[in-house]
């Protein structure tokens, strides 16, 4: 069972992916944001209309095991004012398919148009904005490049300031 949203912790990132800072602890600890190659199931949503005094998010993140349990997926969507910690639903388990069906549809809500057609949606009235997020992924040869060059540097020189 996944405890409730009121047990909130520092922000976690797995895999270069954030996860919502507001998540049951319990989530954040056995789930992971689902990659797919370059499909990250991640959709940040706003939506600004000041002549209606509306400044709102919306948060959808699809949620895999972290033992890759295909039966053990979820969708956090957590939505309110800017600024506020807002309301939020963790809605599972589901098999993965499910819960790429229930993300897929809570866009389209959201967004009036279609989470696979994301890079070029056209704003519409009364909408959520899709904001792009960009990811920090560890690149393992860099990673191995930068272990090769500190090994590989020579001393300082010497300090001769006294």
């Amino acid at each position: 069972r996944m405890q409730g949203p009121d047990e909130i912790c520092k922000q976690s990132v797995k895999n270069g992916i954030p996860l919502d800072e507001h998540m049951p602890a319990t989530a954040r600890n056995s789930h992971h944001v689902l990659r797919e190659g370059d499909t990250i199931w991640d959709a940040r949503l706003m939506q600004n209309d000041t002549n209606a005094n509306n400044n709102k998010f919306y948060l959808l993140q699809l949620l895999e095991s972290d033992n890759k349990d295909s039966n053990n997926c979820f969708v956090w969507m957590r939505w309110g004012r800017v600024g506020s910690k807002g309301q939020s639903k963790l809605d599972g388990p589901h098999s993965a398919l499910t819960a790429k069906s229930l993300f897929c549809s809570k866009f389209t809500d959201k967004t009036k148009g279609s989470w696979y057609s994301r890079d070029n949606l056209n704003w519409k009235k009364g909408c959520y904005t899709f904001i792009p997020s960009i990811y920090d992924f560890p690149e393992i040869e860099d990673e191995k490049n930068e272990t090769q060059n500190v090994s590989e540097s020579k001393p300082p020189p010497k300090c001769t300031l006294n």
